[in-house]
């Protein structure tokens, strides 16, 4: 930015401010007369500002047209330093801004405590709309901005020192609560990465709906020591996002007694064990239901009445107790969340039901997603599901079948991925029964991979004919190509590979045993080699309009000039075949009139020979046509 900036009085749009870092860059005092500015306004550098006097000059308080105002500290340093961070806090001191700010963002800022204009409710801060701290890691004390009449969303992240949110036991707070509402206007809370927040409080007098009457989405993420937080609050609570908390107490204090949340995220917790079932009676209109990253979570649990106060010992860590309570409680029938519509479990292998002892029924759901768990969870899952258009399996050891009903009373299933299910069958995934006995499916994506057990694979038709795209790669134990995938009507993408490691050659069948019906909208290609295969299939040659990718095939020294017969060939991508030093000849190459691209990626041995450096390498004239070359993701 030039120098001499402050004689422009009538500038209006200036976005970006950066203070120089020596007595030839630029100093913030050339901002003094540019009363003008309106919009958003980006002060970096600010680490620079050797005397905080200079700041004052600056005059931001007199800047009225001002809306959204960011003050960045870059590169400061995290050890101990009294006299920076009263440096630190002087430069925001003098940087107030005009009380028509709306949008306030502090980026690095490496004073201990905030600034007297944004404590006690001042009126420079009254009007904004959108507070945000990140990084200021000194800072130990945090404004209250629980008066603020028109804050909407207030983030706070890596806040090292904060041990504390909020107020507790202020006579000025107690005399201000009588008469108006906590966060009267907040609509979004974020918490993140605070790893040595303990306590968020509010003032004990304060009535539960006088705070955050209108708060609609709370995050909190990354706040391992958070044990003591509100509960009995967040009337309007819509999302809650719970991450990275080793505290489950803190979990279920804040979810006491929500009711109307349409989203509920729950993850890292890993001293999580239940949860009350009343979360789920009580938020009747759930639509996402995510638990992640819980290891010891086994699920949502009826708490009797009579156990009153004694729900906390139910859920305590004590085994014993737990198992003792689980024998006692009575089965009930069927429970139903009709709103549900996504469900995700991750991560959490001890999880046998969502709701232990209860029969869960979800007639909406529509998107399930199942990773590190067990097949239990499928089996409960599997009884009541009809609306899935998803479903993704991954990391189910012990799931040796797929509920057929999963298949049958979902007819409107659109994307099946099923991955690191080491004991799968293939009849546990696709039907054996007579062809007259199948389902008219609508899936359009098949994903499985690395389902090792599997040695066969079958797609009869018209069961499966609406595929669009096929995955199947990875399964060391196919040692045949899966039977009626080429003749699949709608297949366009298609990624095969990966099959047994003793194969010689890749299995691919032959089109005149298929007549007419030979991969005709085949669009997209990828195969996927393994060590002994030294040759691509000769049946390629066979498919027409299609782009061709060639991944793994270490053991492939020269492509064959049969690919110059591939003369609708559009895309030819070739990724780690480390051994690779030939492509077809120049002749074949240039048969290939229609292709426009070419790359290639961890191919050391093709790359040198296909640079075009010094007259080009020894494979640069067959390539040097095509339009767009790509070598290690570098344009050519």
């Amino acid at each position: 930015m030039p120098k001499g900036i402050e004689h422009l009085t009538s500038l209006q749009m200036l976005s970006d401010f950066k203070v120089g870092s020596d007595e030839d860059g630029n100093s913030i005092t050339e901002l003094r007369y540019l009363n003008l500015l309106r919009g958003k306004l980006v002060i970096s550098g600010l680490e620079n500002v050797r005397d905080a006097t200079y700041d004052q000059a600056a005059n931001l308080k007199g800047k009225s047209n001002l809306s959204r105002l960011t003050l960045l500290w870059e590169d400061m340093d995290d050890g101990v330093d009294n006299a920076n961070n009263n440096k630190e806090l002087s430069v925001l001191e003098a940087l107030e801004p005009s009380c028509n700010l709306k949008q306030l963002r502090i980026v690095g800022f490496g004073g201990e405590s905030m600034p007297t204009w944004m404590m006690n409710n001042s009126l420079t801060v009254s009007n904004l709309v959108k507070i945000t701290f990140i990084n200021c890691r000194k800072c130990k004390c945090l404004a209250s901005f629980a008066q603020l009449p028109s804050l909407r969303s207030l983030r706070i992240q890596g806040m090292g020192n904060l041990k504390r949110f909020g107020d507790r036991g202020s006579n000025k707070l107690k005399e201000i609560h009588q008469q108006t509402v906590a966060f009267p206007s907040l609509k979004t809370l974020e918490l993140v990465a605070l790893p040595n927040l303990e306590e968020w409080v509010l003032e004990e007098s304060l009535p539960s709906l006088h705070s955050f009457p209108r708060l609609e989405n709370l995050l909190i993420e990354d706040c391992p020591k958070l044990k003591a937080t509100p509960s009995s609050l967040f009337p309007s609570l819509k999302a809650l996002q719970f991450n990275g908390s080793s505290s489950s107490i803190a979990v279920r204090s804040i979810m006491t007694n929500l009711s109307f949340l349409t989203f509920l995220c729950i993850g890292g917790c890993p001293d999580l064990k239940f949860l009350s079932q009343r979360v789920l009676e009580r938020n009747w209109l759930l639509e996402t239901l995510a638990i992640a990253c819980c290891p010891k979570f086994e699920g949502f649990v009826e708490v009797e009445q009579k156990h009153g106060n004694e729900e906390e010992s139910v859920m305590s860590s004590k085994t014993a107790e737990e198992e003792s309570i689980m024998n006692l409680m009575p089965k009930k029938s069927i429970m139903l969340l009709n709103d549900l519509q996504w469900l995700q479990i991750w991560e959490c292998p001890q999880l046998r039901s969502i709701i232990i002892n209860t029969t869960v029924s979800l007639p909406s759901l529509k998107k399930l997603s199942i990773r590190n768990s067990n097949a239990m969870v499928m089996e409960a899952f599997s009884r009541n599901l009809t609306s899935l258009t998803y479903l993704g399996l991954d990391t189910i050891q012990d799931l040796v079948f797929l509920p057929k009903n999963v298949l049958r009373d979902n007819m409107h299933l659109k994307h099946l991925f099923i991955a690191n299910c080491p004991l799968l069958q293939c009849d546990g995934i696709f039907f054996t029964e007579n062809n007259n006995e199948l389902p008219l499916l609508s899936c359009l994506k098949l994903v499985v991979q690395c389902c090792h057990a599997l040695n066969s694979l079958n797609f009869p038709l018209p069961c499966w004919s609406s595929l669009c795209k096929v995955h199947i790669e990875a399964c060391r134990g196919l040692k045949s190509f899966p039977e009626g995938l080429s003749l699949l009507p709608h297949l366009q993408t298609w990624r095969i590979g990966q099959f047994c490691e003793d194969l010689d050659n890749f299995p691919f069948p032959d089109s005149d045993q298929l007549q007419i019906h030979y991969f005709t909208s085949l669009k997209y290609l990828v195969l996927l080699g393994w060590p002994k295969l030294m040759s691509l299939p000769y049946q390629l040659q066979n498919l027409k309009k299609l782009g061709l990718g060639l991944e793994e095939f270490s053991g492939l020294i020269t492509l064959p000039d049969w690919l110059g017969s591939l003369i609708s060939l559009g895309g030819l991508l070739i990724y780690s075949c480390e051994n690779l030093m030939h492509l077809p000849s120049k002749e074949a190459m240039l048969r290939l009139t229609l292709l426009e691209e070419f790359r290639i990626k961890n191919c050391p041995l093709l790359k040198d020979r296909c640079n075009n450096k010094g007259g080009g390498g020894h494979e640069w004239s067959k390539i040097s046509h095509i339009q767009t070359i790509k070598i290690d993701d570098v344009p050519v």
